[in-house]
Parts: structure tokens; sequence; C-alpha cells
């Protein structure tokens, strides 16, 4: 099972991911300095999210990428910063026409079964479809949804060179929608956006999945050696318990000496293996 980190952004939208029945670990966005994303198989970033905190992480996030995570980015994605390297955000147009393309590719299946390619399915506002458009500067990219001109792209998918993950990108705002959108009708939520962002946390999943479990685990392993001076301590003390048993087995220190290590190596163990866990659960 992929493991899924949520930033939160202060918003009623934050409630949205709490309605598939997954498992999906909630965060605030200030707190993303603070976090091993190589921990997480899936990273999604909400519509209205703090822009400047993702543009200081932007390293982090593409280290994230780097070794094979899923990031998805919901709503206006640079109406700021640019903290995606690999597109161009337009903020001036707001698209009332959109389409779909490479329908028959299965990340399309999977992303717009749900909603039946239905292009009034994807109308969450009262004049417009989505929050600006954007280019990708990749030539990897799986474009599923742009206005009339296909160089304006809505939603895609992005695998840039040289890394391991994928991006989606979408100017949608679904996570919103699902829960309330202000239009001339009022705050109604949309079953419409509940079943796009669904089928976008279903594809999110399923690209972890394909790749295997040796692979999440050696996502996992890289997360832990991230951890730096944190984890070398922790090995450093199991092996300092384990030379002190070793030790006392061949007589090279007395039972004295070997009880106060032992003693100091089992709890400094057990701490670090405690605070390692809180850290992994962040």
């Amino acid at each position: 099972m992929a493991k899924i980190l949520y930033l939160q952004n202060g918003r009623a939208s934050d409630q949205a991911v709490s309605l598939f029945g997954k498992s999906i670990t909630s965060v605030p966005v200030c707190s993303l300095p603070h976090l091993n994303l190589l921990l997480y198989d899936v990273l999604i970033i909400p519509s209205y999210s703090n822009q400047d905190i993702l543009y200081d992480n932007q390293q982090r996030i593409e280290t994230f990428l780097k070794y094979g995570g899923i990031v998805v980015a919901l709503g206006a994605i640079q109406n700021k910063k640019d903290w995606l390297s690999c597109c161009t955000y337009h903020d001036q147009e707001y698209p009332k026409n959109i389409q779909f393309l490479n329908r028959e590719n299965p990340a399309s299946q999977i992303i717009f079964g749900g909603i039946n390619f239905d292009i009034n399915a994807l109308n969450y506002h009262d004049t417009f479809f989505s929050h600006g458009t954007f280019g990708t500067l990749s030539s990897n990219t799986i474009p599923l949804l742009s206005t009339n001109d296909t160089n304006k792209l809505v939603l895609s998918i992005v695998h840039p060179r040289g890394v391991d993950g994928k991006l989606l990108i979408t100017t949608l705002d679904p996570d919103h929608h699902t829960i309330s959108g202000q239009t001339k009708h009022g705050f109604i939520r949309n079953h419409h956006a509940e079943k796009l962002f669904e089928g976008i946390i279903d594809w999110a999943e399923k690209e972890i999945d394909n790749r295997g479990k040796s692979f999440k685990r050696w996502r996992r392993i890289v997360g832990l050696s991230n951890m730096s001076w944190l984890f070398i301590l922790l090995i450093g003390t199991l092996a300092m318990c384990i030379f002190s048993i070793l030790g006392f087995l061949v007589g090279m220190i007395d039972e004295k000496v070997f009880s106060i290590i032992a003693s100091i190596s089992s709890i400094t163990s057990l701490g670090l293996s405690v605070r390692l866990k809180i850290i992994s659960k962040l």
C-alpha cells in the first residue's frame, strides 16, 4: 500500500482526503521543511497552498521526485512562485472550453473513469473551467486535458528528465469543490469533483503499486538514510550493544562494565527508535 502525504492548507478542502477510506497522513504545509519526504510515496499538494513555502522547499520536492515519488499538484500551480521547474504557469486566461486528450491512455481511464469522460462534469464554476493553464518544459509529458490550443494544458502527467518519479499537474481544484465551491448557486459540494479527486489518488496509488514491494522498500531505505545523524546514532548505539555482548562472552570485558555499557546502549537505542518512529509518521 502506498504511503500518501497530504499538505494541509488550512481550508475546508482539507477534509476532502478523509472521504475515500484511504490511509492518508495529513500535516500542515508549514511542516514541510521538517519532513523526510522520502519516507512517503505520494505527495498531495492541494489547491491554494502557501507557495512561498513550496518555493523555499523546491529542492526537497525535486529530490522526492528524483527517488521515485509521485507529486499531485492541484489548483493554481505557480501564481506567485515558480516552485515547479518543469512547467510554466499562465494565470491570465481562465479557460471557458477544455477537451480530453489521450483518452485511451490507462492513466486517463483511471482518472476520468468515474465521470465517464463528461466535460460538463469538470465545470465547477460559473463561467470557466480551470484556474489558468500551464505548459511543460519536458518532452516526456502525457497531456490529458487542454484548451482548444493543445499547448495550454489543464491536466497533465509529467515525467521530468533524469528522475524516477512523476508529477500530476492540474489547474483544476477538485479538492476544494469536493467540499464546497462558491458559485452563483452558493456553496455547493460537487460530486463530480469528488469522483475526479478520488480518480487522481487512485492513479497515484497504482503508479506506486505497479513498481512492486522491492521499489518501495528501496525508497524507505533511502529515506531512513537521509535521517543523517539520528539514524547514524541509532546504528552506532546498536553496534555498541552488540559488541558489548560479544566482548562479555569472550571475556574481553567484565560483568560490571558489560552491564553499564549494555544498559546505556539499550536505553539510548530505545529512545532513538521511538524518535525515528515518531518522525516516520509525520
